[in-house]
C-alpha cells in the first residue's frame, strides 16, 4: 500500500456542487473525497477503454467505482497549501425546460446564482491524495492525465507526481497540523477549520440516480477570516484514525485516515 499525492496548478478554480442542487448552487469550497476518486477515475477509463458507465448486480454505476471495487484505491482526499479559495456566485442563464411542466419557450430559460470557487493565484498547489493498495505505477502515471477537478471547466494542470511508502503514527489523542479534508468521526476541530456535510467514499456514492449518504468532513479554513478556505488545520486525533507523514517540499504535513482503510 501506498501514497500518492499529485501536485497541480489551478488555473482559475473548479465549480463542485451538492447532489441534488439546481438553483441558488453552494459551491463546496475544496474538492470533496468523490470528486478527487472522480478526477483519477478519468484517466483510468481511457486508459483500460472502460465505458463511461458500468453495471453491477443490475444497477448502473459511475465507472469511477472500478476503482474501489477492485481495491485499487482504498481512500482519496484533497487539500489547498495556502488559504487562497474564495466561493463566490455569478448569474447564469440555464436551460430549465427539462424541469418545467409548462412547455411554452417563454419557460425555457431562468436567471440562477451558480456558485463557484475562486483560486485568485496559480502559485498555490492544490494537493490531490491517494492510498492505493494496487497498480501503484500505473496509478502514479496516471495521475499525470488529470486535466479537471469538478466539472469540466474546472481545469487544472498537474506538475508534480509523488509516491512513497505509507508512514503510519500511531500515537491518537494528540494535536496536529493538516491541510487536507478529514471526516469528523475521527477528529476534533481545534483551530482553523469549519465543518461541512459531503458524500461518503463509498460505491454506493457512485450509483446512477440515487442520492449518496453524507457525513460531515472538516475543511480547513483562514483563522483570521472566515471566508478564505485552504492551508491548515488543527485538530485533535481521534481514536478511529491512522496518522500518515506526508512529506511536501514546505516540510512534512499529516494525512488523517479511518483505521479501517490500512486494515481492511
Amino acid at each position: 500500500m501506498k501514497l500518492i499525492i499529485a501536485k497541480a496548478k489551478v488555473f482559475w478554480g473548479y465549480s463542485i456542487k451538492q447532489p441534488t442542487q439546481t438553483a441558488a448552487q453552494d459551491p463546496i469550497p475544496l474538492p470533496p473525497p468523490t470528486t478527487v476518486l472522480g478526477a483519477l477515475a478519468s484517466p483510468y477509463a481511457k486508459y483500460l477503454k472502460l465505458p463511461e458507465v458500468v453495471k453491477v448486480n443490475n444497477r448502473n454505476y459511475s465507472t469511477a467505482v472500478k476503482l474501489l471495487l477492485d481495491d485499487v484505491v482504498r481512500y482519496s482526499t484533497s487539500g489547498l497549501m495556502d488559504s487562497t479559495a474564495v466561493k463566490y456566485s455569478d448569474i447564469s442563464k440555464n436551460i430549465m425546460l427539462i424541469y418545467q411542466r409548462h412547455k411554452g419557450k417563454e419557460y425555457y430559460f431562468a436567471v440562477q446564482a451558480m456558485g463557484k470557487v475562486y483560486t485568485p493565484t496559480m502559485r498555490e498547489s492544490l494537493l490531490l491524495a491517494f492510498i492505493v493498495n494496487k497498480d501503484t505505477e500505473l496509478m502514479s502515471k496516471l495521475c499525470w492525465g488529470i486535466t479537471a477537478i469538478g466539472n469540466k471547466e474546472g481545469l487544472i494542470s498537474v506538475y508534480d507526481v509523488a509516491t512513497y511508502d505509507l508512514k503510519l503514527i500511531e500515537n491518537t489523542n494528540q494535536l496536529i497540523e493538516t491541510p487536507f479534508i478529514t471526516p469528523s468521526r475521527i477528529a476534533r476541530c481545534e483551530a482553523g477549520c469549519v465543518e461541512i456535510d459531503l458524500c461518503t467514499l463509498s460505491t454506493d456514492s457512485y450509483i446512477s440516480g440515487k442520492v449518496c449518504t453524507k457525513e460531515p468532513y472538516l475543511i480547513p479554513v483562514y483563522r483570521e477570516v472566515k471566508d478564505l478556505y485552504g492551508g491548515s488545520m488543527s485538530v485533535m486525533v481521534g481514536k478511529g484514525a491512522s496518522i500518515v507523514e506526508v512529506p511536501l517540499e514546505t516540510g512534512k504535513t499529516y494525512l488523517l485516515i479511518p483505521k479501517e482503510v490500512v486494515e481492511l
